[in-house]
């Protein structure tokens, strides 16, 4: 009957971890290793990534037979690479209870490169281009599988769906403070000016300058928030939290309750969680606040005020119609200034969300019952699979 019982222990530990993986923590995974937990679950997608890179010889440089005969030797090259790597490292490649390790790695990285040489000596620049893709790629994929940014991304979406359901609830708590913050900037003949007159790269990049100063706000003030939801004291506190998880029906450990055992890596992947969940937010608001804006600006904005605000009558114009037998304009102008107007919105909302106890509560309250709820299975997971 033991081994039964162990059989449903590891049963039960497995879905815990395949549900921290769903919600985008896969760091709250004890002994969470890259070459276990990352690249393994990586390998099917680059041995994809290789197989493509195999074609990459098979270019314009070649024309007739000889393009598809330096096709065919590229494939049997990285064929004969691949059995000679696997005889040495004592191990097949499409085994998927193998670990995927340093070799491994260097072996993505290096040896497209190395076929594209033997093909052809002289073209030593796109070897080593191609090898640092490769290790830039590399790079994106570990970021991307490490954090799970992919289930992340939907678990975002799922309370995104949650927020739209409530977005009149808080789009009438925002948009009062948000029109006096952003009205008179918006009815102001300065920022129409160099909205006219500014490069389109100029001032794309004070957008991005604006939103990376939010999404920086952001990360250095999520330790704070992840701080205090993590204050559990008691069993029975943490028993509550774990309802919705395979952990359910696990009974309370009669040991003391530990103190956090939240790693580094666990505390980076929940500052990651709450950056894309509350960026889902504001970017919300900040989209309302630029729709609102450019449906203001083609009624109020019409052409002659904006050939006397810009000093210019080259407006290029993407929109007229009438509307309540108004005429309304929608330019190029229109939709940078809202643009702009909205970028500050949302960094407004995503200072207020982490220093104002009011937006604290319309903003981030769902997001820290999730945050504490991930961190309550985390303390019984640990105390009943890793102690």
């Amino acid at each position: 009957m033991a081994e039964p019982a162990a059989s449903a222990t590891g049963d039960v530990a497995a879905a815990t971890e395949r549900w921290f993986v769903r919600r985008g923590v896969p760091h709250l995974i004890a002994d969470y290793a890259a070459s276990t937990r990352v690249w393994t679950r990586a390998k099917p997608f680059l041995i994809g990534a290789l197989a493509v890179e195999t074609m990459l010889p098979f270019s314009d440089r070649y024309a007739g037979i000889s393009q598809g005969l330096v096709f065919v030797l590229s494939v049997v090259l990285m064929l004969v690479a691949v059995k000679l790597f696997n005889r040495l490292r004592g191990r097949r490649l499409f085994d998927s209870r193998q670990e995927v390790e340093l070799p491994e790695l260097a072996f993505f990285v290096l040896a497209p490169a190395v076929v594209i040489l033997v093909l052809d000596f002289s073209r030593v620049v796109p070897a080593i281009r191609y090898a640092l893709t490769n290790l830039a790629f590399l790079g994106l994929v570990y970021i991307v599988v490490s954090f799970g940014l992919i289930p992340m991304v939907r678990w975002a979406a799922k309370m995104v769906s949650q927020h739209l359901r409530a977005l009149s609830r808080l789009f009438a708590r925002t948009l009062p403070v948000l029109l006096v913050l952003t009205v008179f900037m918006f009815i102001n003949a300065e920022i129409w000016q160099v909205a006219h007159l500014v490069p389109p790269p100029a001032f794309l990049i004070v957008s991005l300058i604006v939103i990376a100063a939010g999404l920086g706000f952001i990360w250095f003030s999520s330790d704070q928030l992840i701080d205090e939801v993590d204050e559990l004291r008691t069993w029975d506190e943490v028993m509550s939290l774990v309802g919705d998880s395979p952990l359910a029906n696990l009974d309370q450990p009669e040991c003391s309750l530990p103190p956090s055992s939240l790693t580094r890596g666990g505390r980076v992947n929940l500052r990651v969680l709450l950056l894309v969940s509350l960026t889902t937010q504001v970017v919300l608001v900040g989209f309302l606040v630029v729709a609102f804006y450019v449906v203001l600006g083609g009624i109020l904005m019409n052409r002659a005020v904006l050939e006397l605000w810009t000093g210019s009558t080259g407006l290029v114009e993407l929109a007229t119609f009438r509307f309540l037998g108004l005429d309304v304009l929608i330019t190029r102008e229109h939709l940078r200034v809202s643009g702009l107007v909205g970028a500050l919105a949302g960094l407004n909302i995503a200072v207020s969300a982490l220093t104002d106890e009011a937006y604290r509560q319309t903003f981030l309250a769902e997001l820290g019952a999730e945050v504490r709820e991930n961190l309550a299975v985390k303390r019984l997971y640990s105390a009943a699979f890793r102690s």
